[in-house]
């Protein structure tokens, strides 16, 4: 069956992704939100990792942190299990914008 895109009406998706406009499945948006509503991280055990990882919590909000490691515990299929390998990918998002995980919760995303 011809999978189409529910905005553009587009057929060309790949891994969910639309090629013409960038719109999300409605099955991955769903999974997107699971995540961001998903695997809460304590945040004693968010602190325990960016210490390991030197993390400047000057710099960095425990908060954010902590929900951004529950976040990105989405990339388990391609990177495996492993908590610090989502902080990394936390912090690489929160170097870019501190707020980014509040941001994506606010949007609903």
């Amino acid at each position: 069956m011809q999978e189409y895109c529910d905005k553009c009406f587009n057929t060309t998706i790949e891994e969910g992704v639309c090629l013409n406009c960038g719109n999300l499945s409605e099955a991955d948006l769903n999974i997107f939100k699971e995540a961001l509503e998903g695997e809460k991280v304590d945040k004693d055990a968010a602190k325990e990792i960016g210490d390991k990882l030197k993390v400047d919590w000057k710099k960095t909000d425990i908060n954010e942190f902590a929900m951004g490691i529950g976040i990105e515990s989405e990339h388990t299929d391609t990177v495996g299990d492993n908590e610090e390998t989502f902080a990394k990918i936390a912090l690489d998002h929160l170097k870019e914008d501190p707020s980014y995980y509040s941001k994506l919760k606010k949007a609903g995303l």
